[in-house]
């Protein structure tokens, strides 16, 4: 029976993991540089409000924050471009996985923020991308824990009137219903769009608390009637 020298083992053991991981590594880098080359797609149409009036041949900037979404530092810039709107104020906007990094990105109009929290990496249909002149209804809505009593007084900031003022005890319901109020701010692809513009205060025993009705809205120029709700805790 011929029996191998260890060394002559260990040296073919050897070989066989150095190409395995030759083999492994070869295998990364060839997977590394087709994702690299892998290509994202954001499409929409950009109006100036709730007319439907198009924005058609303007130029857009699509931009990415400077910061890293993971702990490992990227070598690539974040994405700083330029596009414009067709006749009918649609964009297509095609970038590759090696021209951008993993932050979100964001629109800018005129210097104006318009669109913002877009995910990097995906393919993204913005749908109707509004730069201007848009407005919200919305009702505002009492929920009370605590009445308070007749001593007392909500005042509301509101938009038919003045104000509102509603003397204690407080009661559930609704108070005002606005319609077509004009209001913009940059749309987030996720979060929709956040309105603060009801404002209140609550006078009881001389003693002034003041507070804030905030509500999102999925996005502008529907026909949805939105909720402010001021909670009497």
């Amino acid at each position: 029976m011929n029996f191998l020298p260890r060394c002559v083992l260990l040296s073919k053991t050897n070989t066989m993991k150095t190409m395995k991981i030759t083999i492994a590594m070869l295998l990364l880098a060839f997977l590394m540089s087709c994702n690299k080359n892998e290509q994202y797609t954001i499409t929409g149409r950009v109006l100036y409000g709730c007319d439907s009036l198009i924005v058609n041949d303007k130029s857009f900037l699509l931009t990415q924050e400077f910061k890293e979404a993971s702990l490992i530092p990227s070598k690539r810039d974040p994405i700083y471009r330029g596009f414009f709107t067709d006749g009918n104020g649609r964009f297509k906007i095609i970038y590759k996985r090696k021209e951008a990094v993993n932050t979100d990105l964001e629109f800018y109009f005129n210097n104006n923020h318009v669109y913002e929290g877009i995910p990097a990496f995906q393919d993204v249909d913005l749908g109707n991308v509004y730069v201007g002149n848009t407005f919200v209804s919305f009702e505002i809505k009492l929920e009370v824990d605590s009445a308070y009593t007749s001593n007392d007084t909500l005042v509301v900031k509101a938009y038919n009137q003045l104000q509102i003022q509603i003397p204690g005890p407080f009661h559930n319901g609704v108070i005002d219903t606005v319609y077509n109020f004009p209001y913009y701010r940059a749309q987030h692809f996720t979060d929709g769009v956040e309105v603060g513009i009801i404002n209140y205060r609550i006078l009881s025993s001389g003693i002034v608390s003041q507070g804030e009705a905030e509500f999102l809205i999925s996005k502008f120029c529907t026909n949805e009637l939105f909720e402010a709700v001021i909670k009497i805790e």
